[in-house]
């Protein structure tokens, strides 16, 4: 298994390192590993019920979060229950990655969450 190192997380997490490491908690189908791979500035989703855009947009997440010091993210929905689902899963998704034994993270990533509806 390709482990990240200190170099990756001082610029970007090699997102194909991040899918190896990430893997005893989470597998993403063929559709949502294109996704993750593709480095456009900007990606647009449309797909149907099911497809697992929730999980795919935290892991798109966590991966900027620890590779990159000082980002900031806004996650956005139709609903403030929408966007609570996606934070919840980028939170619990941050903490199984900081369980994970020989974690190479630097620092757990400060979330806040924004108390503006």
């Amino acid at each position: 298994m390709s482990r990240l190192t200190n170099s990756h997380l001082q610029t970007y997490v090699d997102v194909t390192s991040f899918l190896e490491f990430i893997k005893t908690i989470w597998q993403p189908h063929s559709g949502q590993r294109e996704f993750l791979l593709n480095n456009a500035r900007l990606k647009v989703l449309a797909c149907g019920r099911r497809w697992g855009k929730t999980d795919v947009c935290a892991a798109q997440v966590v991966s900027s979060l620890i590779g990159i010091g000082g980002t900031k993210h806004f996650l956005i929905a139709p609903t403030l229950d929408q966007a609570k689902l996606l934070f919840n899963r980028v939170l619990d998704l941050v903490d199984k990655l900081f369980d994970l034994p020989n974690a190479p993270w630097l620092e757990r990533p400060k979330l806040k969450l924004s108390p503006f509806p």
